[in-house]
């Protein structure tokens, strides 16, 4: 009997011992993910972003505007959430939006992305057992990483008023200072570019502001 059970599950050896390692490995990076603090940060800075349109434009007039380029400024609110801490790596997801805007322009975006912090832990970590709590509290932290997402920018002239859906690939850097257990300030750079159906983007945007850290303590 022994030996036919063990000649029925021989197909399926390496395919177990790869689910297992599979396994055992995702449940470390959730065990490993789960002491390390989650964080949401609010942040105020500028969205500067240069726009070209990649064609000329016939309005309803039947004028023929030419591809219009410039740029558009805006004062923005960042919210900045890390929903995957962890020792050296993190996820995240921010979105940011005009605080304030002089004109009729905006830019809204939204990303998904990940960041590489240099020098030591890029979260607060906190172990309980058997009644116990260790806390680890980095005090300053460097970090760059990558993102994706979308944008949505509307820019305006003397001539036009026109507006675009972008698709975002870009790159960032910064720094976390922590002041105690739940508060701490970040500022970050983020650089961009985006391509839309008419219209081809390069944001630049700077942020500083508060950081919450949560979970369980």
């Amino acid at each position: 009997m022994l030996n036919k059970l063990r000649l029925f599950l021989q197909p399926f050896k390496n395919y177990s011992i790869v689910g297992v390692i599979i396994l055992v490995s995702s449940l470390g990076f959730t065990a490993k993910a789960d002491k390390y603090i989650k964080e949401v940060s609010a942040s105020l800075g500028m969205s500067n972003v240069s726009y070209a349109e990649t064609e000329s434009k016939v309005e309803n007039n039947g004028q023929r505007v030419e591809a219009q380029s410039g740029s558009v400024s805006v004062l923005s609110l960042d919210l900045h959430y890390k929903f995957i801490p962890g020792d050296k790596i993190d996820y995240y997801m921010r979105f940011s939006a005009p605080f304030l805007s002089a004109s009729g322009d905006t830019y809204f975006s939204y990303h998904v992305g990940g960041n590489y912090y240099f020098g030591g832990e890029s979260s607060r970590l906190e172990v309980n057992e058997s009644g116990s709590r260790l806390s680890f509290r980095p005090k300053l932290r460097y970090y760059a990483g990558v993102e994706l997402g979308a944008a949505y920018l509307v820019f305006s002239n003397e001539l036009v008023k026109r507006n675009d859906v972008l698709f975002n690939f870009g790159f960032h850097g910064g720094a976390t200072y922590t002041i105690n257990d739940d508060w701490g300030i970040r500022a970050s750079l983020h650089f961009a570019r985006g391509t839309g159906a008419n219209t081809t983007t390069t944001a630049i945007q700077f942020f500083a502001g508060a950081t919450y850290f949560f979970g369980a303590k």
